[in-house]
């Protein structure tokens, strides 16, 4: 890479009293490292002769006849600079170099030296002869040194100018190559440009007309403040270069995009256009043209610079345009992969891309790329775009669907145009599945209503026909209608009874079973259940100490009910996710730790934890909840923890509730260990319960 260092060295040495070789080594050394070469020689000329001030390796003479260097190849090379005083760049390899730059030194159109590069990989360009170029300058400077010290020190100061205008041309051009791989828009990609450009060039105007990926793209860069009829006579202007391109005439209304290049800048109307044509593969594909509001003339090194970083732009473009083929592609692929659908639609909703995924969930109404996605269902997308939240909807034609939908902006990007990214995320199994457990709930809730009206009820009755029964046997001399009567409200009252005897023994399910259940086996059975309960960011972590067998006696159904019910109360409470822990233990109770547990009789248990990182419940919300009815959420029964509790009691266990707010809660429940000389209530091995 050309470096500043060297530079200002040669010019500080110029200016010292260090002699002509000494300046030519380091002009050599400048010249060699800039243009990555090998060898080197630099020398000038003087009463025909070319005189080698310093060299590398040892390839050239000291001294040449300049009318004698025709005699071989490399001589002939340095002949023909001199003559034609254009520089001789050779990419072929000679019997002595691989390759070879010629640059003659001038100074008002004669030739006073010459620099010669050789060695090294690749091929020179045109950048390798505009380090030469500096370096001839500073070679000239050399030269003259010696003759005329006012002369060389203006001669100094104009030159150190112009390296110092083309160095900074040059870092332009090196920091604009460094960021250009970083780019992956073409909006990004051309405020980039404009901005660069006019940090060298300062334009009120520049514009870009290029066609790539089959569609026309106009980008318009401003500075300042101008007034509508300089904007339009700028947009003429591009209008007739295209023309004069042989390029597509078409209109570019409306396919204008403008980039904010300096606010600050203030001038009135345009006086001077520059263009220079955008050549991709050798084709002409576009133009890039600058405008100034004052009569401008660019000098040799800006209209260089400006050719160099047309260049650029198009060797970029192409690139960009790979790239972003590239990306579309991979995202595509991507995009077919994942398990949601997705729809991507452009402003005016017309369909962009889909993946199969989606195609299947909205089976009953066909999408097609190109055309507007109105509705999903019977909801307008209007509807749903731009929310926050999650959106469920539920379709019930052809088929029960249940869908959540969330939805988000795209800026213009890979698919050329603004517009939305839908996902939809069928949920219909878990939906289902939770609308069965609601369901199976209530029905549980139901029975232990109805148990306990009919209890009431048959007390009520007892009254009823223990009343009539004292009435007749306490008055023996009644007559025989009002006898007929109470017998009547007897018989009547037996038949209520034995209703309300079917009514409970509806309401309890008939028997309850009874058995040894292993519960870790239990819940690790469970556990799948649960994960589909469950969404997915809700973490399931089962835990037990080092014992390998937690039996109790029980019923299978109640405690599915139980940790169904737990973890329907958990779901609830961690709406943003977190983690749901069941907890497995042993526990002896005896004298050594009775007062730790008062409400347990000595023996052994097994404590089931059941415990989640959600929101948790404030001291008064926990005094009510184990309550039957009792709820802090609209649509709840109020009946999970009360079922729960129920449950416990029922296999004679002790439940214990620890919360609070944002702290998560923890249900601890301690039942008796299976013990196998247990004796049932019933030979059946079944106990009733009401």
């Amino acid at each position: 890479m050309f470096g500043r260092p060297i530079i200002t060295q040669i010019l500080k040495s110029i200016t010292s009293q260090i002699s002509l070789e000494k300046l030519s080594e380091l002009i050599l050394e400048g010249a060699i490292s800039s243009t990555q070469s090998e060898k080197g020689a630099v020398g000038y000329i003087q009463a025909n002769r070319l005189i080698i001030l310093s060299q590398k390796e040892n390839h050239w003479r000291k001294e040449y006849m300049i009318s004698e260097l025709s005699h071989s190849d490399t001589n002939r090379f340095m002949e023909e600079a001199i003559k034609d005083k254009k520089p001789i760049i050779v990419n072929e390899k000679t019997p002595e170099f691989s390759r070879l730059l010629i640059f003659p030194v001038q100074s008002k159109e004669r030739v006073e030296g010459l620099i010669c590069v050789a060695g090294g990989e690749g091929e020179y360009t045109s950048q390798d002869l505009e380090y030469l170029e500096m370096f001839a300058s500073l070679f000239i400077l050399a030269l003259y040194k010696k003759k005329d010290e006012d002369k060389i020190r203006q001669f100094s100061e104009e030159v150190e100018e112009i390296i110092e205008k083309r160095t900074y041309e040059l870092e332009i051009l090196y920091e604009l190559s460094q960021k250009i791989p970083n780019i992956f828009s073409w909006d990004g990609f051309f405020r980039l440009f404009f901005s660069y450009l006019y940090q060298v060039i300062k334009y009120n105007f520049v514009g870009c007309w290029v066609k790539v990926e089959g569609s026309l793209k106009v980008y318009i860069g401003k500075t300042g403040s101008f007034d509508g009829n300089s904007l339009k006579e700028f947009i003429a202007y591009i209008q007739e270069t295209q023309i004069q391109y042989e390029l597509i005439s078409e209109s570019i209304e409306g396919r204008i995009k403008f980039i904010e290049v300096d606010k600050e800048r203030k001038a009135e109307g345009l006086n001077t256009y520059i263009h220079l044509p955008l050549r991709i593969n050798e084709k002409i594909k576009g133009f890039v043209c600058i405008g100034f509001s004052e009569r401008v003339i660019l000098d040799e090194y800006e209209l260089r610079f400006f050719d160099t970083l047309v260049h650029q732009i198009a060797l970029s473009l192409e690139r960009l345009e790979i790239l972003i083929k590239t990306q579309e592609r991979e995202l595509s692929e991507i995009i077919e992969r994942l398990p949601e659908g997705i729809i991507i639609i452009d402003e005016e909703r017309r369909i962009i891309l889909f993946n199969p995924q989606a195609e299947r969930i909205l089976s009953f109404s066909s999408i097609k790329k190109g055309e507007i996605l109105e509705k999903i269902g019977e909801v307008e997308v209007e509807k749903i775009l731009g929310r926050q939240e999650i959106v469920e909807l539920e379709i019930s034609y052809p088929k029960r669907l249940f869908l959540e939908i969330m939805t988000g902006f795209l800026e213009k990007g890979i698919f050329k145009k603004r517009g939305w990214v839908i996902l939809l995320r069928d949920v219909t199994q878990q939906k289902e599945k939770e609308m069965y457990f609601e369901q199976q709930r209530r029905l549980a809730i139901v029975g232990q209503l109805a148990g306990g009206i009919a209890h009431q009820f048959n007390n009520i009755l007892n009254v009823i026909i223990v009343t009539a029964d004292a009435i007749l046997v306490s008055n023996p001399h009644l007559d025989e209608e009002t006898k007929r009567w109470l017998k009547n409200i007897k018989e009547e009252g037996r038949r209520a009874a034995d209703l309300v005897y079917r009514l409970l023994d509806f309401s309890r399910h008939s028997l309850v079973e009874k058995r040894k259940i292993e519960l870790f086996s239990f819940i690790k059975n469970l556990e799948k259940e649960l994960r589909e309960f469950f969404p997915p960011n809700v973490e399931i972590c089962i835990e037990r100490d080092q014992k390998s067998e937690y039996s109790i006696q029980g019923d299978p159904s109640l405690l599915r009910q139980l940790f169904l019910n737990l973890a329907s109360n958990s779901k609830d409470a961690m709406p943003e996710g977190g983690k749901f822990i069941l907890g497995l233990k042993e526990l002896t109770v005896d004298e050594g730790n009775m007062l730790s547990f008062s409400t347990l009789s000595q023996g052994k248990y097994i404590e089931v934890k059941i415990e989640d990182t959600g929101i948790g419940m404030d001291e008064e919300t926990k005094k009510h909840a184990l309550e039957p009815f009792f709820s802090t959420k609209k649509k709840a029964s109020g009946l999970g923890l009360s079922q729960v509790h129920g449950i416990v009691k029922q296999h004679r266990g002790i439940m214990k509730l620890e919360s609070q707010p944002s702290q998560g809660t923890k249900v601890i429940i301690y039942l008796p260990e299976y013990e196998t000389k247990e004796k049932n209530e019933n030979s059946s091995g079944y106990k009733y319960f009401c």
